[in-house]
């Protein structure tokens, strides 16, 4: 769906990528990303792909970003992998909201979290090098909060997600 036809929503990314651990195999890692703040919202390691995972994700995700802004429908965006859509995971985007099919080169597409999975790749995985997935799971966490809290983001104008996340929140509050 282009741009220009989606519907005036919070818009949400959610993707996988695959890492693979010396001592584990493949493991995917389900990012969930709101793009307005750039909060990284979820960062959930499994075993393996599926519908079930990216569920799990993406409820998470959304729940994280309830606690900072009052939001009522969301826009989810992925890339049209099996895991985003199956029937579970189309049946919850559309309980709440929408769900649009984007490729990174579009306009407004999943470049943002892209972005994310580079920064997650090279400030944390190659850096600290996990060999298994409880150790690639602490690391996220860590990950999760250095992104939300500490890096500086150029398109936040040198704040951090969580710094706009506030702002908003307060925003809200004030209205």
């Amino acid at each position: 769906m282009p741009e220009s036809k989606w519907p005036e929503k919070r818009r949400v990314q959610i993707d996988a990528t695959m890492i693979q651990p010396p001592k584990e195999g493949k493991v995917w890692v389900y990012q969930v990303l709101d793009v307005k703040t750039r909060l990284s919202l979820a960062s959930l390691a499994f075993s393996q792909l599926s519908s079930w995972n990216a569920l799990h994700g993406l409820k998470a995700g959304i729940n994280e970003l309830n606690k900072y802004v009052s939001v009522d429908r969301f826009m989810i965006q992925s890339d049209g992998g099996s895991d985003f859509t199956s029937a579970p995971f189309q049946a919850h985007c559309k309980e709440i909201g929408d769900w649009a099919k984007c490729k990174t080169s579009h306009k407004g597409g999943m470049g943002v979290l892209e972005r994310l999975y580079r920064t997650l790749k090279y400030e944390m995985v190659f850096r600290h090098d996990p060999q298994n997935l409880t150790e690639l799971k602490a690391l996220l966490q860590k990950f999760h909060l250095w992104y939300n809290t500490e890096r500086l983001h150029a398109a936040l104008g040198y704040q951090t997600p969580m710094q706009i996340a506030q702002q908003e929140g307060k925003m809200l509050l004030s209205a």
